[in-house]
C-alpha cells in the first residue's frame, strides 16, 4: 500500500502536469521577488516624472490592505492577472499574428492597451503597467505558455501589495 503511494506520488513529480506547476510557482515566484526590485526602482523614477500621480494608485491598494477584502486582494493577485494576460497576451498575440509580425513588435502592441486599460488610476500606473506589459509578453513569447505569463502577472501584483502593505505598517 505504502509502496504504491510512494511510486504514484514518484509518477506524477515527473510528469508534464508536474512539470508545468513547477515552472509557474518559478515565474511567480521569481516575479514577486523581481517585482519588489523592479516596482521600487521604477515607480521611484515615474514618481518623479508624475509627482502626486502615484496617490491614487497607493490610495487604492490601502483602501484594499486596510478593509482586509479578501474579494478585491483575489481579484488583484489572481482573477485580474488570468483575464488580462488572457486578453492582452492570449488573444492579442492571435489576433496580431505573433509570428507573422515578430516578437517585439507584437509584444509592445500588446502592452500598449494593457497599459491604457490602467489609465483610470493615474498616469503613473498607466506608464508602469505599459512597462509591466512588456515583461509580461516577453514571458509569454518566449515560453509560448499562458500561465507563466499569469505567474509572472501575480507574482508582480503580490509584490506591489507587499511594498504597499510594508509602507502602511511603518508609516503608523
Amino acid at each position: 500500500m505504502f509502496r504504491g503511494l510512494v511510486r504514484s506520488a514518484l509518477r506524477f513529480t515527473t510528469s508534464p502536469v508536474w512539470t508545468r506547476i513547477k515552472r509557474i510557482a518559478l515565474f511567480f515566484a521569481g516575479a514577486a521577488i523581481l517585482g519588489i526590485a523592479w516596482q521600487l526602482t521604477v515607480a521611484g523614477l515615474l514618481g518623479k516624472l508624475f509627482p502626486g500621480e502615484g496617490s491614487a494608485a497607493i490610495s487604492k491598494l490601502n483602501t484594499v490592505i486596510l478593509s482586509r477584502d479578501w474579494r478585491a486582494l483575489i481579484d488583484i493577485v489572481v482573477v485580474g492577472p488570468v483575464i488580462e494576460e488572457f486578453i492582452f497576451r492570449y488573444a492579442l498575440f492571435k489576433v496580431l499574428n505573433f509570428p507573422r509580425l515578430g516578437v517585439w513588435p507584437t509584444i509592445v502592441l500588446s502592452a500598449l492597451p494593457f497599459g491604457l486599460v490602467h489609465l483610470h488610476i493615474g498616469p503613473l500606473t498607466a506608464t508602469f503597467a505599459t512597462l509591466t506589459g512588456l515583461i509580461h509578453g516577453y514571458v509569454y513569447a518566449t515560453t509560448k505558455d499562458i500561465w507563466c505569463a499569469v505567474g509572472t502577472h501575480s507574482g508582480i501584483n503580490v509584490a506591489a501589495l507587499g511594498i504597499t502593505a510594508f509602507t502602511l505598517a511603518h508609516s503608523a
